[in-house]
């Protein structure tokens, strides 16, 4: 369709340019699958509807380790790749070592992990997959949804000094950053967990800020059979869920900027000494705190939704706690 903006005459248009409009509006609805039909004005709609919902889904039609993805039949594929775009597909053709894609004769590219890592047997025939593009590497992530819940259960290492846990195959079952996990069948480390580092297929790192320490996220020490199973994923958990109160004041100097890069909203908190000060900033925005009658200032918890920056401006006196 051309810029119209440059061929309007006063308030009217040509009878070819004008016939352009509606052109659009036809393919719109006929590439969302719709019949065309004189008596049903919300077609548009109805198309756009569609596209919402599954225009995302793509088929697949290539062999192991080789897919090929297209869009849907009567539905319009895209026609470049860009940075962040998802795609999702189901194959019967499992995964056993490094793979491609190709989407929409777009190009071969590779497929890895969200450790950055070849694939092996991550994609299992009749899995449902999301593959995201990475433009700076000309490359897509895979984050597979298995079927059934995640679970795995073998020999665990419990690592206190860097809340590790290594279990092999930890980092092939689909596990994504800020995912919630439960703990059973051990001694001590039965509970839930944030994870917060995909090291590599073997380990993952739950929790990072509690590492070394002795709070509720904190791990123990032990080697032990376990079982490890998803809980929620990062996008619809709770706060609270998996994560735990941390004293965070020696990381969190006074004037210093902070990123929330765990994936999963935070809670934020701040304790005031006698005659102390405090300010606050969140994503550029000053965020009020409390005075009390002897003039100390104080935040009560703020809630630092992912991918937020906040920077807290104190004096010696305060403390700083996080649930995370």
């Amino acid at each position: 369709m051309k810029d119209l903006n440059d061929y309007v005459t006063g308030n009217t248009l040509t009878a070819a340019d004008f016939v352009e409009i509606p052109s659009e509006l036809q393919s719109l609805i006929i590439g969302a699958g719709i019949s065309l039909s004189s008596g049903d004005l919300a077609q548009a709609a109805k198309a756009i509807a569609n596209y919402s919902a599954d225009g995302d889904y793509y088929a697949d039609s290539g062999s192991a380790n080789t897919y090929v993805l297209s869009a849907l039949s009567g539905k319009s594929a895209v026609t470049v790749l860009r940075d962040g775009q998802q795609f999702r597909f189901r194959t019967d053709n499992a995964s056993t070592s490094g793979s491609t894609v190709n989407v929409n004769g777009l190009g071969v590219k590779a497929i890895v992990t969200e450790a950055a890592a070849a694939l092996t047997t991550q994609v299992s025939a009749n899995d449902e997959n999301t593959i995201t593009y990475d433009l700076a590497n000309t490359r897509f992530v895979l984050k597979t949804v298995p079927t059934a819940l995640v679970g795995l259960t073998g020999s665990t290492v419990f690592t206190q000094s860097t809340n590790n846990i290594g279990l092999t195959g930890i980092g092939l079952i689909g596990l994504s950053i800020g995912d919630v996990i439960a703990v059973t069948s051990t001694d001590d480390n039965d509970k839930d967990f944030t994870v917060e580092v995909l090291t590599d297929d073997d380990n993952i790192i739950v929790n990072q800020a509690h590492a070394g320490g002795t709070t509720t996220k904190s791990l123990v020490d032990e080697t032990i059979s376990a079982t490890i199973t998803l809980v929620a994923r990062a996008e619809v958990a709770a706060i609270g869920l998996g994560q735990g109160m941390v004293i965070m004041t020696g990381s969190r100097a006074s004037g210093v900027s902070q990123t929330n890069n765990t994936k999963r909203s935070i809670s934020y908190y701040v304790r005031s000494g006698s005659g102390d000060t405090f300010a606050f900033l969140m994503d550029g925005i000053t965020v009020p705190t409390l005075a009390n009658s002897s003039g100390n200032s104080s935040l009560p918890s703020i809630v630092i939704p992912p991918g937020s920056e906040y920077t807290g401006t104190y004096s010696a006196g305060f403390a700083v706690f996080e649930i995370r």
